[in-house]
């Protein structure tokens, strides 16, 4: 993690990759991130955190209802789903944390198919900064947390979209 940090910054990266199949073993992961992606791979739909549950049990659960019966209003009736893995040089990693990753890129990203964390935000981490990567993420992909400041655009690496 060889990036510009602020004194105090909890740094966090959130490594995205696509599920291929049914038989994909990043349905069976625990303490992720995912999102639901348009077919064209440009829109996040919905973002969520398989903490305790299985990617694949938080997709079959009844909490995601809502969401499925929002898609099929949109007439959205298949997508990308991808995984987001989490690192992080926290010295412990708790749920809590996985939580408040997910309040913050649903704020920020603003998601159409997510109700909670839209309008505000009852968790904040003022120190944390979170990095997607990975081909797969497409948009933004610095955000920060509250009351620090983001860093010099010298200071961060310069991406491009593969849409650019």
């Amino acid at each position: 993690m060889n990036r510009y940090r602020p004194v105090g910054t909890l740094s966090v990266d959130v490594r995205w990759s696509a599920i291929t199949s049914p038989s994909d073993p990043k349905w069976s992961v625990c303490n992720v991130l995912y999102a639901y992606l348009t077919p064209d791979k440009r829109t996040i739909l919905n973002i969520g955190m398989a903490g305790y549950e299985s990617v694949r049990d938080r997709f079959q659960c009844d909490s995601k209802k809502g969401f499925k019966n929002w898609a099929i209003s949109q007439e959205i009736n298949e997508g990308i789903i991808i995984v987001g893995e989490i690192e992080t040089d926290a010295p412990r990693f708790t749920i809590e944390m996985l939580k408040d990753i997910e309040s913050l890129l649903i704020y920020e990203i603003r998601p159409a198919g997510n109700v909670s964390n839209m309008v505000s935000r009852n968790i904040t981490r003022p120190d944390l900064h979170v990095r997607c990567l990975g081909r797969v993420w497409p948009v933004q992909r610095d955000f920060y947390d509250g009351l620090i400041p983001p860093p010099p655009p010298s200071a961060l690496p310069r991406y491009r979209s593969r849409y650019d």
